[in-house]
C-alpha cells in the first residue's frame, strides 16, 4: 500500500508570513482528517488513500480556500508537496480592491481582462459559501457628478451580472455605485493641476464582506 505524504505551508496573502493554527481539513471519499498548522505555517498529512482529496484550509479573519488533488497528482511521486496555500485577510465592511478590474473607456463594459481578474473573487464566493458581499465602483472626479454615479452604478452591477452567470446566487451579492463620493486620493494637486496617480487610484472596484 502506497503511503503518501501532503505537505505544505499556509501564509498571509499580504504579509507572506506563516499563519500558524490555520485548520487543516482533508477528505477523501472514506475519511476525513484534520490538523493545524505549527509555529511555521507548515502542516503535515500521511494518506494511504489512492482517490481524490479535497483540502480546505481555514483560519478566523480569513476567507478559506479549498483545493483538490486528483490520484494523478499523488502518483507522480510519494510525496505531494501541496501548493503552499495563501489566504486574504479580510474585515466585515473592510472594503478590499479588486486590482485591475477595468472596463471599456465610459462604458460599463468589462474588458476581457477584468474577467479574469474577477475570477479570483468568483473562487473566494465558491470557497466561502456563507458569505455576502457588495460590490462597488468608483469614479474620479471628472464629469459630472450625476453621470459618474450612474456610470459607477452600472459597473457594479456589471461585476455582480459576471458573476451569477458563473453560478454566485444573486442573494449574495449586492452592487453599488459611489460615483466621485469617495476618492481615496487627490483628482487635483495642490496647485489646481490635475493628479492622474490620484484619478487612477479613486478609478476603482472594490468589494466588501457584508455577512459571513
Amino acid at each position: 500500500m502506497n503511503i503518501f505524504t501532503v505537505k505544505g505551508i499556509v501564509y498571509d496573502c499580504d504579509t507572506k508570513l506563516p499563519l500558524s493554527d490555520a485548520t487543516i481539513i482533508l477528505v477523501d471519499s472514506l475519511q476525513t482528517l484534520k490538523t493545524t498548522t505549527n509555529q511555521a505555517g507548515e502542516y503535515t498529512f500521511k494518506v494511504s488513500s489512492n482517490r481524490k482529496l479535497k483540502l480546505t484550509a481555514e483560519k478566523d479573519k480569513y476567507f478559506s480556500k479549498i483545493l483538490n488533488f486528483s490520484y494523478d497528482d499523488l502518483a507522480k511521486k510519494d510525496t505531494l508537496f501541496s501548493p503552499d496555500i495563501c489566504l486574504t485577510p479580510y474585515e466585515i465592511d473592510k472594503p478590499i480592491v479588486l486590482k485591475d478590474v477595468l472596463y471599456e473607456f465610459d462604458k460599463a463594459t468589462l474588458t476581457e481582462d477584468s474577467k479574469g481578474k474577477l475570477d479570483h473573487l468568483f473562487s473566494i464566493m465558491e470557497d466561502n459559501p456563507k458569505i455576502e458581499i457588495e460590490l462597488s465602483a468608483h469614479t474620479d472626479s471628472k464629469g459630472s457628478d450625476a453621470y459618474n454615479m450612474d456610470l459607477s452604478v452600472r459597473r457594479a452591477k456589471s461585476c455582480v451580472d459576471y458573476l451569477v452567470s458563473k453560478g454566485i446566487p444573486i442573494s449574495r451579492m449586492t452592487s453599488r455605485g459611489y460615483g466621485e463620493t469617495r476618492p481615496v486620493a487627490p483628482n487635483e494637486l495642490p496647485n489646481g493641476k490635475d493628479n492622474p496617480e490620484g484619478r487612477a487610484l479613486n478609478r476603482r472596484t472594490e468589494f466588501k464582506v457584508t455577512k459571513k
